[in-house]
């Protein structure tokens, strides 16, 4: 555990402490900015009683709880054996609108690239049952705009998703698909293909560690995520 820690050591803290219950992401993003760092907020239990003054009760017994070092020892390994970058909130190649949002995720993985900080993002999604005229809608709008510095994000669903990701690539545009879940797999399987070639230029996201799997309520809180990334 020693040499992952020495390699990579505030992002080792940082999905420690992503991995602790009852914090919800605005709290964590409260108390990274206070402490300025996820290991200061570790080096803070060791006073004991007299650790965080001004939080209350609750979540002072949640950050004194045992954090799950193994685990993101484990998440580290992982994201070193496959290519995987970890954001921190404090990061500063940190999405640049996603970090004025509230309840910004506490770290991104990234599979890609990750230069998504472009003059203009836009975001297109829609429904997985759609009319036959939106594929001429996306290419001819992103035709468009292909001129711009811009960046496309989807959520790499059926649909809309994968015909906006398609439609960027075609025009060059980089674009990158928010997952619903870790990066151990890709869902839908039909868009692994899809996947792996945003990966040139663009890539996935995810908050997820590699072994949340893709369910329902995953879903909308994704959403933000693209909203959050998006300027229109």
């Amino acid at each position: 555990m020693k040499d992952v820690r020495q390699m990579t050591d505030e992002l080792f803290y940082t999905i420690a402490f992503s991995f602790l219950p009852g914090l919800q992401p605005r709290n964590r993003k409260i108390l990274l900015e206070a402490y300025g760092a996820a290991s200061s907020i570790y080096e803070e239990r060791k006073k004991g009683q007299d650790a965080f003054p001004l939080l209350d009760a609750v979540h002072k017994q949640l950050l004194m709880s045992p954090w799950p070092l193994r685990e993101a020892e484990a998440e580290i390994k992982f994201m070193q054996e496959h290519g995987i970058m970890g954001l921190s909130v404090l990061n500063k190649h940190y999405p640049n609108r996603l970090v004025h949002c509230d309840d910004a995720p506490t770290v991104l993985y990234v599979k890609g690239e990750y230069n998504f900080n472009l003059p203009q993002l836009i975001s297109i999604v829609g429904s997985r049952q759609h009319t036959i005229q939106v594929n001429k809608v996306i290419q001819e709008l992103l035709a468009g705009l292909a001129h711009l510095k811009i960046g496309v994000i989807s959520g790499l669903a059926l649909g809309v998703d994968g015909i906006a990701h398609q439609n960027a690539l075609a025009q060059n545009i980089p674009t990158w698909g928010v997952l619903a879940h870790g990066l151990k797999e890709i869902y839908p399987l039909q868009h692994r293909k899809l996947a792996v070639s945003m990966l040139d230029k663009g890539g996935l996201i995810t908050e997820y560690h590699k072994d949340i799997k893709p369910l329902p309520f995953c879903f909308p809180t994704r959403n933000r995520i693209v909203a959050g990334m998006s300027d229109a």
